[in-house]
This record gives structure tokens, C-alpha cells and sequence, in this order.
């Protein structure tokens, strides 16, 4: 084999088997590598492209539904004189399929809780 022989395929066989593959089979080696580069990189962007509008085109969505709903209304849960401190009061909110809890920490601060986990959608016990 030539070394500037762009069509060369290193194999054990002898010469003559390895002219009629390349008759059968014309594959420049050296330019079959620029191709795949020109191929993977076109791929590449193009996919990398795909994936950054999907992301965007979430993102937007996200951003008009949170501008959209409505803002859930306030309501009186219990008085706060009927919740010791450290004491918990369960209640519905925003529906009655809702329960949340609602506990004192301090004499002038409650917090509210919703004792599902949001990923899998069950009671937290």
C-alpha cells in the first residue's frame, strides 16, 4: 500500500482482494472522517437548537400561566386565641380535597403546611 493512498483500508489480506472491495465500494477514507466531523456537528446544533426551544417554549408557558391565575383568596382558619403555641390546627384550603396544617411557633407567628408530597401525591405521616 501507498502511504498517500487516501483509499487504503489496513487489513491482512493481500492487495488484490482489497482492489475489488475498493471498486465495489469507492469510500475515501480521509474525506468519509471531514464528513462524519461536518455530520456530527451539524447534528449537534441542530439537536442542541431542538432542546433550547423546547426549554424556552416551557419556560414561556410557565411564565404566562403564573401571570394568569388567579390569586388564591384569604380565609380564617380559626381565632388565634384558640391555638396555643406549639399546638396545630388541620384545615381545607384551597379546597375541602386539601388538607393543610396550620401551626403556631410563636406568639405572633403561625405557618402553614400541606402534609401531602407534591412528587409522589401522598400523605406525609
Amino acid at each position: 500500500m501507498k502511504e498517500n493512498d487516501s483509499m487504503a483500508v489496513p487489513t491482512s489480506s493481500p492487495e488484490s482482494s482489497t482492489s475489488r472491495w475498493r471498486a465495489d465500494f469507492p469510500v475515501h477514507w480521509d474525506e468519509e472522517h471531514q464528513v462524519s466531523r461536518r455530520q456530527f456537528t451539524t447534528l449537534l446544533l441542530t439537536l442542541s437548537g431542538v432542546l433550547f426551544s423546547g426549554t424556552l417554549f416551557v419556560s414561556l408557558r410557565e411564565w404566562w400561566r403564573r401571570g394568569r391565575t388567579a390569586a388564591l383568596a384569604p380565609m380564617r382558619v380559626a381565632e388565634a386565641a384558640a391555638i396555643q403555641i406549639g399546638a396545630v390546627q388541620l384545615f381545607q384550603y384551597p379546597t375541602a380535597d386539601h388538607p393543610c396544617l396550620l401551626c403556631r411557633v410563636s406568639h405572633d407567628r403561625f405557618v402553614a403546611y400541606s402534609p401531602i408530597f407534591t412528587p409522589f401525591i401522598c400523605p406525609v405521616v
